[in-house]
Formats: structure tokens, sequence, C-alpha cells
């Protein structure tokens, strides 16, 4: 019976000694093989053309190896720095996933737990139709860049004639916060007349808005002046990856973004 750990067994001749070494170490240049129970293999054997395999980032994504350049050192992949990265291997290998993108990985990484190499290697015709495949997604992806770009440009182009009374971004002098707060500035005193408004930047990419209340009728509030500010922010800061999003748009580029703007309420 072969030694296993969790879902896992060697299905090689070894002691339970190695299996639990080569499992804390993530090498397995020893020659073993490592099974997972849904029958999902992990091997430092070379691939070969046609070869299917399966990342599991993105969801999850079947592919099949299309193109292998440089020696295939599989035996040299091993964990390293208590399991937080991978060294070794030698080659790049080329993968189109089923929607036809394509993915050139180190062979490190292939070998590693993000992938899953099966057994099954595909025809050649089929290797033939996904290089086909791969040529007409990336001609459709860069007709729908080129699409975009002449979109965005069109609409900068507008947004520069249908707003002479904002400045707009030139030299490096009227860039974020400080372009930001001028023309912000400006929308409010027009959108909001006799109202005093604090709009002041605070370094680079943050702008912060306050206002005194007058007790007169027509003072906005907190969510007007929101809505009329947030065409200025340039993303958003996401608390799941700990990262900033950024999305660019037209306004952005034409009279200002920041990374962060704050409505203080009287």
């Amino acid at each position: 019976m072969s030694p296993s750990c969790g879902p896992y067994t060697y299905q090689d001749q070894c002691d339970e000694k190695s299996l639990w070494r080569e499992l804390s170490s993530g090498n397995t240049g020893c020659g073993f093989v490592v099974m997972h129970a849904e029958g999902i293999f992990m091997s430092n054997k070379p691939v070969e053309i046609g070869q299917r395999v399966h990342s599991i980032l993105y969801g999850g994504r079947n592919g099949v190896v299309v193109g292998i350049l440089g020696e295939q050192a599989p035996q040299s992949v091993r964990s390293i720095a208590n399991g937080i990265g991978r060294a070794g291997g030698n080659a790049t290998l080329e993968v189109v996933y089923d929607n036809g993108a394509r993915s050139t990985i180190p062979e490190t990484i292939l070998h590693g737990v993000q992938w899953r190499i099966y057994d099954e290697v595909v025809s050649r015709e089929e290797v033939e139709r996904r290089v086909r495949l791969a040529k007409e997604f990336e001609q459709r992806k860069e007709r729908e860049a080129q699409a975009a770009k002449l979109e965005f440009d069109q609409a900068v182009a507008a947004l520069r004639e249908a707003h002479p009374q904002l400045r707009q971004g030139e030299g490096h002098e009227w860039r974020g916060a400080k372009l930001v707060a001028a023309n912000l500035r400006k929308e409010l005193k027009t959108r909001f007349p006799g109202v005093k408004f604090s709009v002041r930047k605070q370094g680079h990419s943050c702008v912060r808005v306050t206002w005194e209340p007058t007790g007169q009728e027509g003072v906005p509030g907190i969510k007007e002046i929101k809505a009329l500010a947030a065409k200025y922010e340039k993303g958003r800061f996401n608390g799941m990856t700990d990262c900033y999003d950024y999305h660019r748009t037209p306004w952005n580029e034409v009279f200002g973004g920041v990374e962060y703007l704050f409505v203080d309420a009287p």
C-alpha cells in the first residue's frame, strides 16, 4: 500500500518518512509522482506538446500545452523559503486555454501547487486548432482594444469642447489633486451659488471638501456633493485584495483625478 498524506498518495515505492519530507519541502526530485484523491497528478516528469493542464487561478481554466521553449528540467523544481516561493526548472511552456487565451508559463510554476498536469495528450490536429484559436482570440482582442481607444479618445475630445470653463490638465504642475481641487471648486460654486465651500488638496492624490451651513434654502446635502464630486475619483480601494483598483476615465484624463476624495458634512 502506498503511503499517503491527506488527499495525496505516492504512486511509487518509498517509506513514510520520505513521503513527509517530500510533501513538506515541495520537492519531488526523487522521482515520485503525487496523485490527488480526485485523480489529479502532480509529476516531476517532462510534459509533452498536447498535454492537458489545468490552472486553479481565475476560477479555474483548462488548457493544452502547444509549445515548449528550452530544455525541461522538472527534477530541479523545488520549494524555497518554507514554501513561499519556488525555484528550479529551465523551460518555458506555452499554454492555450479553452477560450483561446494564451499564456507562457515557467516550468517551475507549471509543476507547482496552482497547476495540475493530466496524463491525457491531445492529437496534433487539436494542438493546431488551439494555435489557430489563440491567434483568432488575440486578433479579436486587438480589434476590441483599438475600438475602445477610439471611443475613449472621442470622449476626451468631446469633454474638452463641452467644458471650456474648467481647467484642463496641461503640464506637470496641473495634475492630480491640484487640478481636481481647482475644477471641483469651480463646479461647486456654479452649482450652488451663495454656499461657501472649502476644497483643499491633501497630498498629491487626495482632496477634502467641506462647506458652511447658511440656514438658507437650496443648501446642498452631503449626497448631492458626493454625486457631483464622484467623477473625480480614479477608482476605489479594494479591501478584499488590499489594493487600489484604478478605473481610467475620459473625465479624469481631461480634468484630473485623485485616489481619495472626502466630503465632510458641516
